[in-house]
């Protein structure tokens, strides 16, 4: 099941780097979660809404490493923001269920994005 996990979660990325919303949502389970450091959101609306303006904002990104244990997928990749961000380091933890990914909790350090987050956000 690990590979079909790590499967499903690159895809669900390669959709949003593409721009592909709809294909991203067909991964993303009706009662999906989202933890980070800037909050918390549940249901797969308000998680794509927050998802779309991510994938909307972020240049490219890089998936430096990926792991995948029955149900669970473990990422390090690069979110490459415009300036004045810039490379923006983190990592992933998601958890599958019934093969959609169920839950995503994010760790990164938010300084960079809470100290600009008045021009990032009114220029997204």
């Amino acid at each position: 099941m690990s590979s079909n996990s790590l499967n499903t979660v690159l895809s669900y990325y390669q959709a949003g780097t593409g721009h592909q919303f709809k294909e991203m949502a067909k991964y993303l389970h009706p009662n999906v979660q989202f933890i980070s450091p800037a909050g918390q959101l549940d249901g797969k609306p308000a998680f794509l809404e927050a998802a779309v303006g991510f994938f909307k904002m972020v240049e490219s990104l890089d998936i430096r490493a990926s792991f995948g244990n029955g149900n669970q997928v473990m990422l390090a990749y690069t979110a490459h923001f415009p300036s004045p961000v810039g490379p923006f380091p983190a990592a992933a933890l998601i958890t599958l269920e019934e093969g959609l990914i169920r839950r995503m909790e994010f760790f990164y350090d938010p300084r960079p994005i809470l100290s600009d987050r008045e021009k990032i956000f009114a220029e997204s």
